[in-house]
């Protein structure tokens, strides 16, 4: 299942973001969303590796409430930090409140 969830995470388009929820529900299970973050806060594709083809972009993943969720593991601090920069580097827009603007998230659609 951990490769699905890479294959899924890769379709996810520059500039774009998906969240934990909406792979889960492309899984058939709405309730592995806690099963997707933990598969990808060990993501051994990251965009810290850059294997070319092989990069699974985990960091546009986020909570369904439209807050950034977690890199890493990391909650807070700097790796969310660089989440966020690398995120608006891709063109993701956020709101002032720190949410992602609906208009950048894709939801289960992504097949």
């Amino acid at each position: 299942m951990e490769q699905r969830i890479y294959e899924i995470v890769r379709m996810i388009p520059y500039g774009k973001v998906t969240t934990y929820v909406d792979i889960a529900i492309i899984l058939g299970n709405k309730g592995l969303s806690r099963y997707v973050g933990s598969v990808l806060k060990n993501n051994p594709y990251s965009i810290y590796v850059m294997n070319g083809d092989l990069m699974v972009p985990c960091h546009r993943v986020i909570k369904s409430d439209r807050t950034i969720g977690g890199f890493f593991g990391a909650t807070n601090g700097d790796l969310i930090r660089q989440k966020i920069q690398i995120l608006q580097n891709e063109g993701v827009i956020f709101e002032t409140n720190g949410k992602i603007c609906v208009q950048s998230i894709i939801h289960a659609n992504i097949k």
